[in-house]
C-alpha cells in the first residue's frame, strides 16, 4: 500500500512538472499582436504607445505615388519610410474571416519592422514585430470592411529609414 502511495505521488509530480514545462514552452511561441489605433486624421498609436504618421498609398491608380513605387503586379510594393511613419497599401474589401498574408524584406537589416494590415474605416489595425531585415505576417481579418490595406511600420525607436519591399 505504502508504494502504491508513493508511486502515485511521484506520478503526480511528474504530471505537474510535465504540465508547467509545456505551459512554459508554449508561452515563449506565442507572438503578442500589437494593434494599432487611429488617433488623428493621419497619426496612429500603438499598444505599447508610440505614435506613428500613416501614409496611405492608393493600389487602384498603378502610378507612382511619391518616393514609393507600385510595382505592375499590384501584389508587391515598395518604399522607403522614416522612423515612425507607416505605409498602407489598398484599399481591400476583405470579410471578417478572411485569412491574408504578407511577408517583407528591408533594410537596414539589423532594424525590426512591424508588418500588419489597417483599416482605414475603423482607423485599426492588427500588427506583429518582426526583425532581422525579413518576415511574414498572416492573420484572420478580425470584421468586414471596404478599406483594409496591407502596412510596413518603421517603429518610432529605430533611428535609421527603412527601404522596403512588401509581398502579399
Amino acid at each position: 500500500m505504502k508504494r502504491i502511495g508513493i508511486a502515485a505521488a511521484i506520478l503526480i509530480v511528474a504530471l505537474l512538472m510535465t504540465g508547467a514545462v509545456s505551459a512554459l514552452a508554449s508561452n515563449e511561441k506565442t507572438e503578442k499582436t500589437i494593434m494599432i489605433r487611429g488617433i488623428g486624421p493621419d497619426t496612429a498609436m500603438t499598444s505599447d504607445g508610440q505614435v506613428v504618421k500613416v501614409i496611405f498609398h492608393n493600389i487602384n491608380n498603378g502610378t507612382q505615388i511619391g518616393t514609393n513605387q507600385l510595382q505592375s503586379t499590384l501584389s508587391s510594393v515598395s518604399g522607403s519610410v522614416a522612423p515612425g511613419y507607416m505605409d498602407v497599401w489598398g484599399p481591400y474589401s476583405w470579410t471578417a474571416g478572411t485569412y491574408v498574408s504578407e511577408s517583407a524584406t528591408w533594410t537596414p537589416t539589423n532594424q525590426n519592422a512591424l508588418l500588419g494590415i489597417y483599416d482605414l474605416d475603423q482607423n485599426n489595425g492588427p500588427f506583429l514585430q518582426r526583425s532581422g531585415g525579413s518576415g511574414t505576417f498572416s492573420v484572420s481579418v478580425p470584421w468586414t470592411g471596404s478599406s483594409w490595406g496591407y502596412a510596413f511600420l518603421n517603429p518610432a525607436s529605430n533611428s535609421q529609414t527603412e527601404s522596403y519591399t512588401l509581398t502579399y
